[in-house]
């Protein structure tokens, strides 16, 4: 039982790894009174006033923070981002979980610095809490299934072409999803995860020169 523990967490040791640090970080912070709690979630926050006083840092930060932990949650992200890892191994995970988290960051925030991201006021949302790991997530799960859907087609037989349908059919649902969320209820946080989403999908088509491509017989 111990030795596929350790198997399994070593197949994944970004997700292992992240887990443990936010997890570790979130009860460090539940153990603070409420006051100090909320002061640190807001400076830990990327929003318009951290990132004009020039706290950069906000951008690192804010994914080991979350504004209200929830274990379930936390389960999802974990499992989302481990079933990506598997497809697109450690290193490029971290590289899309970084590039997804701050590139829909800055974007959002950039969006609305110049009034231009609908359904939302910039001035209601000048200070709100803009924390956790929700943007680099729906990064890596777009690269993820991107990947993972080109991989199997490039590769022969019917098992592979049923897993590009699933996986292709996973990665619409979850863009129609989120999209579907963003019509119902337009807030700067349904923006990044969209915009997350898609830019992740896009870095993984980057990602896919580098994939074997199979072989067919003469």
């Amino acid at each position: 039982m111990i030795g596929a523990v350790g198997r399994a967490l070593r197949a994944v040791p970004f997700t292992a790894s992240y887990a443990v640090l936010l997890t570790v970080l979130q009860v460090a912070v539940a153990m603070l009174d409420h006051d100090t709690r909320s002061e640190v979630v807001r400076d830990a926050s990327t929003n318009l006033t951290n990132l004009g006083n020039g706290h950069v840092e906000t951008l690192l930060v804010s994914a080991f923070v979350q504004a209200e932990p929830a274990l379930p949650r936390l389960l999802l992200v974990v499992a989302a981002l481990a079933a990506a890892e598997l497809v697109l191994g450690w290193r490029r995970t971290l590289a899309v979980f970084v590039v997804g988290h701050v590139g829909a960051t800055l974007a959002v925030a950039a969006a609305l610095a110049v009034g231009a991201l609908p359904g939302v006021v910039a001035a209601k949302v000048h200070d709100a809490v803009d924390t956790g790991p929700s943007y680099g997530t729906a990064a890596v799960i777009g690269a993820g299934l991107l990947v993972a859907t080109v991989r199997a087609l490039r590769r022969q037989g019917p098992r592979r072409a049923v897993r590009a349908t699933l996986t292709g059919l996973a990665l619409v649902a979850v863009v129609v999803v989120t999209a579907g969320t963003l019509a119902a209820q337009p807030t700067f946080t349904a923006w990044g995860h969209l915009i997350a989403l898609l830019g992740g999908a896009a870095t993984g088509a980057v990602l896919l020169p580098d994939e074997p491509t199979a072989r067919v017989p003469a």
